[in-house]
Protein backbone atom coordinates (compact mmCIF):
# COMPACT_ATOMS: atom_id res chain seq x y z
CA UNK A 1 0.00 0.00 0.00
CA UNK A 2 2.80 2.41 0.92
CA UNK A 3 4.68 1.74 -2.34
CA UNK A 4 1.51 2.37 -4.29
CA UNK A 5 0.95 5.69 -2.53
CA UNK A 6 4.57 6.66 -3.16
CA UNK A 7 4.25 5.88 -6.86
CA UNK A 8 1.11 8.01 -7.07
CA UNK A 9 3.02 10.96 -5.61
CA UNK A 10 5.83 10.65 -8.15
CA UNK A 11 5.81 13.30 -10.86
CA UNK A 12 7.65 11.20 -13.45
CA UNK A 13 8.02 7.55 -14.48
CA UNK A 14 11.05 5.76 -15.94
CA UNK A 15 9.44 6.14 -19.38
CA UNK A 16 9.54 9.93 -18.90
CA UNK A 17 13.33 10.07 -18.47
CA UNK A 18 14.69 11.82 -21.62
CA UNK A 19 17.56 9.43 -22.35
CA UNK A 20 18.28 11.16 -25.70
CA UNK A 21 19.00 14.50 -23.97
CA UNK A 22 21.04 12.89 -21.20
CA UNK A 23 23.09 10.99 -23.78
CA UNK A 24 24.23 14.30 -25.29
CA UNK A 25 25.71 15.20 -21.89
CA UNK A 26 27.63 11.96 -21.46
CA UNK A 27 24.94 9.91 -19.70
CA UNK A 28 24.35 6.56 -21.37
CA UNK A 29 21.21 4.58 -20.62
CA UNK A 30 23.42 2.02 -18.85
CA UNK A 31 24.80 4.70 -16.51
CA UNK A 32 21.28 5.86 -15.63
CA UNK A 33 20.06 2.31 -15.06
CA UNK A 34 23.05 1.73 -12.75
CA UNK A 35 22.22 4.76 -10.57
CA UNK A 36 21.39 4.06 -6.91
CA UNK A 37 17.63 3.69 -6.34
CA UNK A 38 17.63 6.71 -4.03
CA UNK A 39 18.81 8.98 -6.88
CA UNK A 40 16.34 7.55 -9.42
CA UNK A 41 13.59 8.17 -6.85
CA UNK A 42 14.73 11.79 -6.48
CA UNK A 43 14.54 12.23 -10.28
CA UNK A 44 11.04 10.73 -10.44
CA UNK A 45 9.91 13.01 -7.62
CA UNK A 46 11.18 16.10 -9.47
CA UNK A 47 13.94 16.61 -6.90
CA UNK A 48 17.59 17.39 -7.58
CA UNK A 49 20.26 14.69 -7.83
CA UNK A 50 23.68 14.88 -6.16
CA UNK A 51 26.50 16.34 -8.27
CA UNK A 52 27.12 14.02 -11.25
CA UNK A 53 29.77 14.14 -14.01
CA UNK A 54 28.64 15.66 -17.31
CA UNK A 55 30.33 16.33 -20.66
CA UNK A 56 29.64 19.44 -22.68
CA UNK A 57 30.76 20.20 -26.23
CA UNK A 58 32.61 23.49 -26.72
CA UNK A 59 32.19 25.68 -29.83
CA UNK A 60 35.32 24.11 -31.34
CA UNK A 61 33.95 20.60 -30.86
CA UNK A 62 36.09 19.68 -27.84
CA UNK A 63 34.41 17.59 -25.13
CA UNK A 64 34.78 19.28 -21.74
CA UNK A 65 34.30 17.36 -18.49
CA UNK A 66 32.21 19.16 -15.92
CA UNK A 67 29.82 18.41 -13.05
CA UNK A 68 26.23 19.37 -12.26
CA UNK A 69 23.11 18.45 -10.36
CA UNK A 70 20.11 17.44 -12.47
CA UNK A 71 16.35 17.54 -12.12
CA UNK A 72 13.44 16.74 -14.43
CA UNK A 73 10.74 19.25 -15.36
CA UNK A 74 7.80 19.34 -17.77
CA UNK A 75 7.66 22.20 -20.27
CA UNK A 76 4.50 23.97 -21.48
CA UNK A 77 4.05 21.32 -24.20
CA UNK A 78 4.10 18.55 -21.62
CA UNK A 79 7.54 17.30 -22.72
CA UNK A 80 9.99 16.21 -20.03
CA UNK A 81 13.26 18.12 -20.05
CA UNK A 82 16.42 18.29 -17.89
CA UNK A 83 17.40 21.21 -15.69
CA UNK A 84 21.16 21.42 -15.05
CA UNK A 85 22.72 23.09 -12.00
CA UNK A 86 26.43 23.28 -12.90
CA UNK A 87 29.16 23.25 -10.27
CA UNK A 88 30.58 26.80 -10.12
CA UNK A 89 33.95 28.04 -8.93
CA UNK A 90 32.16 30.31 -6.46
CA UNK A 91 28.77 31.95 -6.01
CA UNK A 92 28.17 35.49 -7.30
CA UNK A 93 27.30 37.49 -4.16
CA UNK A 94 28.03 41.12 -5.11
CA UNK A 95 24.38 42.15 -4.62
CA UNK A 96 24.55 41.28 -0.90
CA UNK A 97 26.00 43.30 1.99
CA UNK A 98 29.35 42.17 3.52
CA UNK A 99 27.48 40.75 6.54
CA UNK A 100 25.09 38.81 4.29
CA UNK A 101 27.98 37.54 2.17
CA UNK A 102 29.71 36.20 5.29
CA UNK A 103 26.50 34.48 6.44
CA UNK A 104 25.97 32.93 2.98
CA UNK A 105 29.57 31.69 2.81
CA UNK A 106 29.07 30.15 6.27
CA UNK A 107 26.14 28.17 4.88
CA UNK A 108 23.44 30.26 6.54
CA UNK A 109 20.31 31.54 4.76
CA UNK A 110 19.70 35.29 4.44
CA UNK A 111 16.55 37.22 3.53
CA UNK A 112 16.70 39.70 0.68
CA UNK A 113 14.28 41.03 -1.97
CA UNK A 114 13.54 38.97 -5.06
CA UNK A 115 12.01 40.42 -8.24
CA UNK A 116 8.91 38.41 -9.10
CA UNK A 117 7.71 37.68 -12.68
CA UNK A 118 5.22 40.57 -12.45
CA UNK A 119 8.06 42.97 -11.61
CA UNK A 120 7.10 43.39 -7.96
CA UNK A 121 9.62 42.70 -5.21
CA UNK A 122 9.05 40.17 -2.46
CA UNK A 123 11.30 38.92 0.37
CA UNK A 124 13.07 35.62 -0.35
CA UNK A 125 15.43 33.27 1.40
CA UNK A 126 18.85 32.91 -0.28
CA UNK A 127 21.35 30.16 0.49
CA UNK A 128 24.44 28.69 -1.20
CA UNK A 129 24.34 25.04 -2.24
CA UNK A 130 27.81 24.11 -0.95
CA UNK A 131 28.07 21.18 -3.41
CA UNK A 132 27.68 23.34 -6.55
CA UNK A 133 28.21 26.90 -5.22
CA UNK A 134 24.89 27.75 -6.88
CA UNK A 135 22.87 30.48 -5.16
CA UNK A 136 19.43 29.07 -4.30
CA UNK A 137 16.41 31.28 -3.63
CA UNK A 138 12.81 30.66 -2.55
CA UNK A 139 10.20 33.33 -1.68
CA UNK A 140 9.71 33.63 2.08
CA UNK A 141 5.94 33.15 1.59
CA UNK A 142 6.53 29.64 0.19
CA UNK A 143 8.74 28.56 3.11
CA UNK A 144 6.44 30.34 5.61
CA UNK A 145 3.67 27.85 4.95
CA UNK A 146 5.99 24.97 5.85
CA UNK A 147 7.36 26.82 8.89
CA UNK A 148 3.82 27.35 10.23
CA UNK A 149 2.92 23.70 9.64
CA UNK A 150 5.94 22.53 11.68
CA UNK A 151 5.32 25.25 14.29
CA UNK A 152 1.81 23.86 14.88
CA UNK A 153 3.17 20.30 15.16
CA UNK A 154 5.87 21.26 17.69
CA UNK A 155 3.75 23.94 19.46
CA UNK A 156 6.32 26.68 18.84
CA UNK A 157 5.90 30.21 20.20
CA UNK A 158 5.88 33.29 17.97
CA UNK A 159 9.46 34.30 18.99
CA UNK A 160 10.62 30.76 18.07
CA UNK A 161 8.87 31.01 14.68
CA UNK A 162 10.52 34.42 14.11
CA UNK A 163 13.90 32.84 14.90
CA UNK A 164 13.47 30.37 11.99
CA UNK A 165 12.09 33.09 9.69
CA UNK A 166 15.24 35.11 10.35
CA UNK A 167 17.35 32.20 9.06
CA UNK A 168 18.57 31.04 12.48
CA UNK A 169 18.58 27.48 13.80
CA UNK A 170 16.08 26.67 16.54
CA UNK A 171 16.32 23.83 19.05
CA UNK A 172 13.10 22.82 20.81
CA UNK A 173 12.02 19.93 23.04
CA UNK A 174 9.02 17.89 21.91
CA UNK A 175 7.83 14.60 23.41
CA UNK A 176 11.05 14.11 25.43
CA UNK A 177 13.25 14.63 22.35
CA UNK A 178 15.34 17.64 21.33
CA UNK A 179 14.67 18.75 17.75
CA UNK A 180 16.63 21.29 15.73
CA UNK A 181 15.10 22.95 12.69
CA UNK A 182 16.15 25.61 10.23
CA UNK A 183 15.82 26.79 6.65
CA UNK A 184 17.62 24.49 4.19
CA UNK A 185 16.71 25.28 0.59
CA UNK A 186 18.27 22.05 -0.71
CA UNK A 187 15.56 20.07 1.13
CA UNK A 188 12.24 19.52 -0.65
CA UNK A 189 10.10 21.47 1.90
CA UNK A 190 12.81 24.12 2.44
CA UNK A 191 13.11 23.17 6.13
CA UNK A 192 15.38 20.55 7.68
CA UNK A 193 14.19 18.99 10.94
CA UNK A 194 16.68 16.80 12.82
CA UNK A 195 16.49 14.95 16.15
CA UNK A 196 19.40 16.39 18.11
CA UNK A 197 21.24 19.67 18.67
CA UNK A 198 22.61 22.28 16.25
CA UNK A 199 25.73 20.21 15.63
CA UNK A 200 23.57 17.24 14.62
CA UNK A 201 21.63 19.52 12.25
CA UNK A 202 24.82 20.80 10.59
CA UNK A 203 26.51 17.40 10.47
CA UNK A 204 23.58 15.37 9.20
CA UNK A 205 24.44 13.50 6.01
CA UNK A 206 21.60 13.45 3.51
CA UNK A 207 23.35 10.70 1.55
CA UNK A 208 21.06 7.73 0.97
CA UNK A 209 23.61 5.52 -0.77
CA UNK A 210 26.96 3.97 0.07
CA UNK A 211 30.49 4.59 -1.16
CA UNK A 212 30.24 1.93 -3.91
CA UNK A 213 27.04 1.45 -5.92
CA UNK A 214 27.49 -1.45 -8.33
CA UNK A 215 25.10 -1.82 -11.25
CA UNK A 216 24.90 -4.18 -14.21
CA UNK A 217 27.34 -2.19 -16.35
CA UNK A 218 29.47 -0.19 -13.94
CA UNK A 219 29.75 1.41 -10.53
CA UNK A 220 28.73 4.82 -9.18
CA UNK A 221 31.29 5.83 -6.52
CA UNK A 222 30.54 8.53 -3.94
CA UNK A 223 33.30 11.14 -3.81
CA UNK A 224 34.47 13.39 -0.97
CA UNK A 225 32.56 16.43 -2.30
CA UNK A 226 29.14 14.83 -1.86
CA UNK A 227 28.76 13.86 -5.53
CA UNK A 228 29.18 10.66 -7.53
CA UNK A 229 31.56 9.47 -10.26
CA UNK A 230 30.93 6.61 -12.69
CA UNK A 231 33.35 3.83 -13.64
CA UNK A 232 32.25 1.40 -16.41
CA UNK A 233 33.00 -2.27 -15.75
CA UNK A 234 35.73 -2.44 -18.42
CA UNK A 235 37.67 0.26 -16.51
CA UNK A 236 37.44 -1.36 -13.04
CA UNK A 237 40.69 -1.30 -11.08
CA UNK A 238 41.87 -4.36 -9.18
CA UNK A 239 40.62 -2.75 -5.94
CA UNK A 240 37.16 -2.21 -7.46
CA UNK A 241 36.96 -5.84 -8.61
CA UNK A 242 37.96 -6.91 -5.08
CA UNK A 243 35.25 -4.68 -3.60
CA UNK A 244 32.62 -6.16 -5.92
CA UNK A 245 33.69 -9.75 -5.10
CA UNK A 246 33.62 -8.95 -1.37
CA UNK A 247 30.07 -7.62 -1.68
CA UNK A 248 29.02 -10.65 -3.73
CA UNK A 249 30.35 -12.97 -1.02
CA UNK A 250 28.61 -10.95 1.70
CA UNK A 251 25.27 -11.19 -0.16
CA UNK A 252 25.70 -14.93 -0.72
CA UNK A 253 26.52 -15.45 2.96
CA UNK A 254 23.47 -13.39 3.98
CA UNK A 255 21.32 -15.54 1.70
CA UNK A 256 22.79 -18.73 3.24
CA UNK A 257 22.10 -17.50 6.79
CA UNK A 258 18.49 -16.72 5.89
CA UNK A 259 17.98 -20.37 4.98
Amino acid sequence: QTDQNMNQSQKFTEDDIPYNILNRFGFTREMIEDMPDAIITKLKNGQTTPVLPIQVTADNGDRILSAAKLSLYRNDNGEVRIMFYPKLEKAELSRFSPQQQKALNDGEPVVSDMTMPDGKKAPAFYQIDHETNQLMSVPVAVIDHNIMFIADELHLSQPEVNCIRNGKLLSADYQDTQWTLGVSLSEAPGIRVVAGDEKAWRDEERREYGKFNFGLNGCWIANDEGGLDYVPEEEYSEDLWDEMKKRGNMQRNAGTHKM
